[in-house]
């Protein structure tokens, strides 16, 4: 049987009787869009009664296969990221800064190839607007940002492109923490930083 707000409106009233049946049934159409805006959104929700022998609402993907559960949750984890960037960006200005990662491999291969150069090719490089999407994946140990790009959304795929001489931010230590070298650089840039050099 299909109901609506207006079926429970009077039921909750008796727990409020401070509000007028109109606005309890404003108060629940807009947390159900809510509801339903985030998980346009591709969130994932979880409800929990307080009570003992209560209810659980999952709104949602499971699964017991570990390997699609670590994608998911990769997956989830920028999703949640990138919803809460556009929920503050009326608060919060883009500082221009695109990141990237790289593994140790690849920075030999372009660092420590012969001299110290002004210009840098990377090869199949992944750039990210939100520092915080990039530093979960563990493959990488060095960080850099650069600029100069528009605003070409959360992430771009750069099959081959030249840089000049990207700016070193932090790196990954042995136990998977991220050392930055300045705590201004991935937080609001209150302060300009000295541009670093690359580590040789």
């Amino acid at each position: 049987m299909e109901k609506t707000t207006k079926d429970y409106v009077k039921e909750i009233q008796k727990e409020f009787p401070m509000f007028s049946e109109k606005e309890i049934n404003d108060i629940m159409l807009a947390g159900f869009r809510r509801l339903h805006y985030f998980i346009k959104l591709g969130c994932d929700i979880f409800f929990k009664s307080s009570r003992i022998y209560g209810y659980l609402i999952y709104f949602g993907n499971l699964t017991f296969n570990s390997a699609k559960h670590f994608r998911y949750y990769d997956w989830k984890y920028a999703r949640r990221l990138r919803v809460l960037w556009n929920l503050n960006k009326l608060n919060r200005e883009w500082n221009g800064y695109y990141y990237f990662g790289l593994t140790d491999s690849k920075y030999e291969e372009v660092f420590n190839s012969g001299r110290k150069k002004k210009f840098y090719t990377f090869e199949h490089l992944r750039i990210y607007k939100i520092f915080d999407e990039l530093t979960p994946k563990k493959r990488y140990t060095r960080f850099y940002r650069i600029k100069g790009f528009p605003d070409i959304g959360f992430t771009y795929y750069l099959k081959s492109h030249t840089l000049e001489s990207p700016e070193y931010i932090g790196y990954r230590e042995k136990d998977k923490i991220i050392k930055l070298i300045n705590d201004d650089v991935c937080q609001k840039e209150a302060k300009k930083i000295k541009k670093l050099q690359i580590p040789s």
